[in-house]
């Protein structure tokens, strides 16, 4: 079936499709907060996330060229993370989120 097809060439699924789980959403949120943000700063801040789904989700983020990840080479090593230009332009986005949240969710 088209169906399949249609919904790759579709900007909403595409963009769905990156932003996937709650922990992408929650990641996008701290290094919107903070610009740059440390490995275990987002550990701490996400609560119950398991190191390994905070480096996939992180690993998957900047394969799509919206993160920055810049290791220092210090013992031990430091690992800072930004969004990128492409991965600021998703700010309208959480703005929404926000302001809907704030509006019909108290």
């Amino acid at each position: 079936m088209a169906k399949s097809k249609s919904l790759e060439a579709c900007p909403v699924y595409r963009t769905a499709m990156i932003l996937d789980g709650k922990w992408t959403i929650l990641i996008f949120r701290d290094l919107l907060a903070k610009k740059v943000v440390r490995f275990n700063e987002l550990r701490r801040s996400l609560g119950s996330i398991s190191p390994k789904t905070l480096t996939e989700r992180l690993t998957d983020l900047e394969g799509h060229g919206l993160i920055n990840r810049k290791v220092y080479a210090e013992v031990p090593p430091r690992v800072e993370y930004s969004l990128t230009e492409k991965g600021k332009g998703l700010s309208v986005v959480f703005d929404s989120m926000e302001k809907f949240g704030e509006k019909w969710l108290r």
